[in-house]
């Protein structure tokens, strides 16, 4: 749609008239496809449906309820299938988890869902049960899902065009555009792999994954290879088997005695060059004495970056840390120079790492298969006492992150995949932990010492913290300051008491924070940073797009055609973030930089407009009044909008130019008509 967001509309308005009137049309190029009136919790509708009345009794024939009237719209560009599958695996990883057949069910249904052909009879069995022997409503809800997913859309979601091929002698399908590395994985054939790895632009350079196809004079890498119809694909074939095991030998005979990156957590299969000798070690391959004593010259250590040591010795030239750094990061450090045999990984113009321009992402470090590139906190044992998932604490991205804890430290950081990252992180998320165990770091109450007053003027050793607070229980320090807030409450009243709240906070910890000022202070002298930094784009969103919180997940700048960035430093502040538009200028999106400073952003910007400090207000004053003068934009859906925001000024004489929805008035006049039921479909 051209103008999502929060819309206050009648009861009983259609979804073709709240799509239409209160948010600007499809957009070009789009059509509806399909709706779910209940957000996730309820059916899916198809388009034929749109005319329906959004109200309860309408609904419910249709396994549908309003629920909190959150409503998401479907183009034709997308499809129910992943819609309900997306939904499924939400409720996977939020339900509560306490009864068996949504914590188990659930699960399952997702992975029975991501096949390209559904077990219809398994998912119904799932479904039911979650139906009939759930604790609450959530599980029912999501049979609700999936059934409305099957019955309504049976040759859009799982009735997907599949290509028919050998694999290994037996019938395989594949997805169309899917790699028979992608399908083999799927029906559990076990093919090697080292310079590929999910999310990253298959390369094909290892060799490692060749297969033998029926026809084809030489073996073809898997990892590259789209599968087409009819293809009689070996995987396991003696002459594919072989070239696969020369490869891994060919490459094990290179490494060095020591390894960097051992394979030691339960579970593995040992070796200390990580996936080369995990491969190695499946596939039954140990390198030959005539082959080690062939061994390369072995590189010096780069222990020059004060978080990662580089190890070119175990290098295999897989480029999986250019791809990562050229075309995941965008931040073009590292590369691949000279020729033949002496070929290597390289920093800038071959600088050491400490040296180069690298901004210490780590994103190479993650994408590393043998070691060659470690942080220094981790290098050689991998085990690890537990494995913690959480979320970055620093910006406002979201990143999710994987704690790596050994003897209760924090020893490494992992990009874990989510919305915002995508396995994704920046210096702060990947190597900013040592704070966790800084001496500096309070970790018990402390009560200052009587005698000792406070001056802002003597300068203190914080490690020496000890000669101003004594140590105290948390029930000792909660007391205390419960005591003086009770105090100065009954003393001066309560509006002489304030509290500010911070942004680290989760939403939960702001509701109890704000309650415990109004409800136990007594005060509504509650305020928080970001009504500073952030009131103004609340006015501004709240007045665009209906909602005073961000809309879509930063990686839909993939979307656009044109970035606007004003007031934003986005690679120095929201790293993550900045790497989603830098992958969307490679691909062709216009980035538009307006900055009294040329940012790095500026170096994949389409225009760079610097302005003057404190010129940015005039400066968009003119584009606003350029866009009006000019009649921009020209599309059909604007010159609808415009048709709409005439007819409310000739009903109420105070429409604005750039109403995307009927006024007040003019609602309330047409309300008549919205409470004239639609002509109902038969309920299925």
């Amino acid at each position: 749609m051209r103008s999502p967001g929060v819309k206050l509309a009648p009861a009983g308005i259609s979804l073709r008239e709240l799509v239409d009137e209160y948010c600007g049309g499809m957009q070009e190029g789009h059509a509806l496809y399909a709706y779910l009136p209940g957000g996730a919790s309820g059916g899916i509708l198809p388009a034929e449906l749109a005319d329906l009345p959004l109200d309860f009794d309408t609904l419910q024939p249709y396994g549908c309820f309003i629920g909190s009237a959150a409503i998401v719209v479907l183009g034709d560009r997308d499809r129910a299938r992943d819609a309900a599958l997306n939904t499924l695996r939400f409720f996977a990883d939020e339900s509560c988890g306490q009864c068996t057949p949504c914590r188990v069910g659930t699960s399952k249904a997702a992975q029975l869902m991501e096949a390209p052909r559904w077990d219809n009879e398994t998912l119904e069995d799932l479904n039911q049960v979650m139906a009939d022997a759930s604790i609450c409503g959530w599980a029912r809800r999501r049979r609700t899902r999936c059934v409305a997913c099957r019955n309504t859309f049976p040759m859009k979601s799982p009735d997907l065009p599949l290509v028919d091929f050998k694999l290994d002698g037996r019938p395989v399908q594949a997805l169309p555009g899917e790699t028979i590395l992608q399908a083999a994985d799927r029906v559990g054939v076990e093919i090697p792999r080292l310079c590929y790895t999910e999310g990253m632009r298959p390369d094909g350079n290892c060799r490692s994954c060749v297969v033998e196809i029926a026809g084809e004079r030489v073996l073809a890498p898997s990892c590259c290879r789209t599968v087409t119809a009819g293809m009689d694909v070996q995987a396991q074939s003696p002459r594919a088997r072989k070239s696969q095991q020369m490869v891994l030998e060919l490459l094990l005979a290179d490494m060095p005695e020591r390894g960097y990156k051992w394979n030691d957590r339960s579970g593995e299969a040992g070796g200390e060059h990580g996936e080369l000798s995990a491969w190695a070690s499946r596939m039954d391959v140990a390198a030959r004495p005539q082959l080690r004593a062939l061994r390369r010259a072995q590189p010096a250590t780069d222990d020059s970056h004060p978080a990662m040591v580089v190890n070119l010795d175990a290098c295999i030239q897989c480029t999986r840390c250019v791809r990562a750094c050229r075309e995941e990061q965008v931040n073009d450090v590292i590369g691949y120079a000279l020729r033949g045999a002496a070929s290597k990984i390289v920093f800038d113009l071959d600088d050491a790492m400490g040296a180069s321009t690298c901004v210490a992402c780590g994103e190479c470090v993650q994408a590393c298969p043998t070691g060659a590139l470690m942080p220094k906190s981790l290098v050689g044992s991998q085990a690890v006492d537990r494995e913690v998932p959480s979320v970055c604490p620093f910006c406002g991205v979201g990143c999710r992150v994987t704690y790596k804890v050994r003897d209760e430290r924090i020893v490494a950081v992992d990009g874990r995949d989510g919305p915002a990252n995508h396995s994704r992180l920046c210096v702060k998320g990947r190597f900013g932990f040592d704070y966790a165990h800084h001496p500096h770091r309070l970790r018990r109450p402390l009560i200052r010492k009587p005698g000792v007053g406070k001056d802002v003027d003597v300068a203190r050793d914080p490690s020496r913290w000890q000669d101003v607070f004594r140590e105290a229980t948390w029930d000792e320090a909660l007391d205390f300051a419960a005591g003086k807030l009770r105090d100065l409450r009954d003393t001066h009243g309560p509006k002489s008491l304030a509290g500010f709240g911070s942004a680290k906070g989760s939403n939960e910890e702001a509701y109890l924070f704000q309650k415990l000022v109004r409800a136990g202070f007594g005060s509504n002298n509650v305020d928080h940073c970001t009504r500073l930094c952030h009131a103004s784009s609340v006015a501004a969103l709240l007045e665009g797009v209906g909602s005073g919180a961000v809309s879509n997940q930063v990686s839909d700048v993939a979307e656009s055609e044109l970035i606007l960035v004003i007031g934003s430093n986005p690679t120095s502040n929201h790293p993550v973030a900045a790497t989603w538009m830098k992958n969307a200028a490679k691909a062709g999106t216009k980035i538009v930089l307006a900055d009294p400073r040329v940012t790095e952003i500026g170096r994949h910007a389409w225009r760079v407009m610097q302005f003057k400090a404190d010129t940015d207000v005039a400066l968009l004053n003119a584009m606003i009044h350029t866009i009006i003068d000019e009649g921009w934009p020209t599309a059909p859906s604007s010159r609808r909008a415009r048709a709409t925001s005439t007819r409310c000024a000739t009903a109420c004489r105070r429409s604005r130019p750039s109403a995307w929805k009927p006024c007040a008035a003019c609602r309330r006049r047409r309300s008549a008509k919205w409470r004239v039921p639609s002509p109902r479909p038969s309920p299925p």
